[in-house]
């Protein structure tokens, strides 16, 4: 496994633009050395003759077929809202 240096958190560091003291990246230092050690065990794990899944178990669509159907009335979409004014539904500002 390659180690990790200073100097090389102090590049990944600068390229996202984060501004780290010494203690900081110590610290990151150890934590990514950790994580790397994790991915390490994981690459000892025998997985052979076990295909490759997309997903952890079963994950099935529950959404309903789009189909189409008739419009609403106005009236009908208007009925359903909580302030109108005319033809329009009313809405707080989003903007100032």
């Amino acid at each position: 496994m390659p180690i990790l240096n200073n100097k090389i958190i102090e590049q990944m560091s600068q390229l996202a633009y984060l501004n780290l003291t010494q203690e900081e990246i110590e610290a990151l230092r150890s934590d990514l050395e950790n994580i790397l050690d994790k991915f390490q065990a994981l690459s000892t794990v025998n997985t052979e003759g076990i295909s490759p899944t997309s997903h952890t178990s079963d994950v099935y669509a529950v959404m309903r077929e789009d189909c189409q159907a008739e419009a609403l009335e106005l009236n009908e979409i208007l009925d359903n809202a909580p302030t109108t004014d005319g033809d329009f539904i009313k809405i707080r500002p989003v903007l100032d």
